[in-house]
């Protein structure tokens, strides 16, 4: 597939002529607390004395007001004017100050309503206004939600240019970006065209169609064999935080030979594995112990069941139980009493040879840790 994100100058959106940026001149001491201030904005200090490079403007004022006030401003400028304006008022609230607070959707709509009103939707007027356009558009695809923000996206990613459907798509792929069901289309379309990266189409998917998408993204799981499209999918469908998803996922790994490879295992969620396990078959277990094998802080949430794998009639269940255990009391995941006793407990039972062997070194090197090891708190 072609790639979106390389479009984006590395991921950093550089300001154009149009852009103004608010300089702070350091002319402040320090209050009481330490914090340095400047021209008004206080500069936060941890203990350390080093200053984060936070401000924490004083009296400021909430989103609202901040987007009325710049928006009544454009009535009385001209065209580029108004485009220095939009832009300095997206920086304003992407600072921090007000980057981590949802955009009223009022207000929200009146940007959007303002940017293509004035740059309206053509690709060259995008072309004219480049390092605003990225800007502006990556702004209201992430942080607002109304009918104008809507058809406009759409507009965008129906028609381009590239690098602006690249500010657009990496917008939408944000906790609080525009959706509607025409949008969850369009990333659905563009993905089979292959205008999206594989790897970032998992992600987009879920966060434009909600639990609509999951039998794409559980689609495009099964078709690739390209471990970081493959990763993207894990990591997607275990946000829903559906145990069975899980067993999809893992079923899918341990086809292409990912399970017991811990460069390409995914990321899996501890709390997610352990609730997938309490309804497992033996084949689902065997998979979870092979992940818990190569990936020893996953025991730590899955003890109870590499427990039961020691048990399992299977020797390969067994054999990979006692390493998860093995490697869990090495990596400090769990304490070394209880790695201990769980594989004492299987030595006493064993009647496999080389297996005897295994948990018979294992023992040793876990009570050489005995007397060192503080004990860890378990969770299950």
């Amino acid at each position: 597939m072609n790639s979106l994100r390389g479009v984006m100058y590395g991921g950093v959106v550089v300001m154009g002529a149009f852009t103004v940026g608010l300089v702070i001149a350091d002319r402040g001491g320090a209050d009481r607390s330490g914090n340095v201030r400047a021209n008004g904005v206080k500069s936060v200090v941890p203990k350390n004395g080093t200053p984060t490079g936070k401000t924490e403007p004083k009296n400021k004022p909430d989103v609202g007001q901040v987007v009325d006030t710049a928006l009544s401003n454009l009535e009385v400028q001209g065209p580029d004017a108004k485009l220095i304006a939009l832009g300095s008022l997206i920086e304003e609230l992407e600072g921090p100050g007000y980057a981590k607070e949802v955009i009223p959707q009022k207000a929200g709509e009146a940007i959007a309503q303002a940017w293509f009103g004035l740059v309206g939707q053509s690709t060259e007027s995008y072309k004219d206004n480049a390092e605003t356009s990225l800007k502006v558009v990556k702004f209201l695809a992430s942080r607002t939600r109304g009918k104008a923000t809507q058809a406009g996206i759409l507009k965008i990613l129906e028609q381009g240019p590239a690098e602006v459907r690249t500010a657009a798509l990496e917008g939408l792929d944000s906790p609080h970006g525009v959706r509607s069901p025409e949008i969850f289309a369009k990333v659905q379309e563009l993905g089979e065209d292959d205008v999206i990266k594989s790897e970032s189409l998992p992600s987009l998917l879920k966060r434009t169609g909600g639990k609509k998408a999951i039998g794409f993204i559980v689609a495009l799981l099964k078709e690739t064999d390209d471990s970081k499209t493959i990763s993207a999918c894990a990591a997607a469908l275990q946000d829903y935080r559906d145990p069975q998803l899980l067993g999809v996922v893992f079923e899918r790994l341990d086809q292409l030979g990912m399970l017991e490879d811990p460069k390409k295992l995914p990321w899996i969620s501890g709390k997610l594995l352990a609730k997938h396990l309490e309804k497992a078959d033996e084949t689902e277990l065997l998979r979870a112990v092979k992940a818990m094998s190569v990936r020893p802080s996953l025991v730590k949430s899955g003890l109870t069941f590499a427990a039961k794998g020691l048990d399992a009639s299977d020797p390969q269940m067994r054999r990979l139980s006692a390493l998860a255990v093995k490697k869990a009391v090495l990596a400090k995941q769990i304490d070394a009493k209880s790695g201990e006793k769980l594989l004492a407990g299987r030595l006493n039972q064993e009647t496999e040879p080389d297996l005897k062997l295994e948990l018979a070194g294992g023992l040793e090197q876990i009570r050489g840790l005995r007397e060192t090891e503080p004990p860890v708190e378990m969770t299950n």
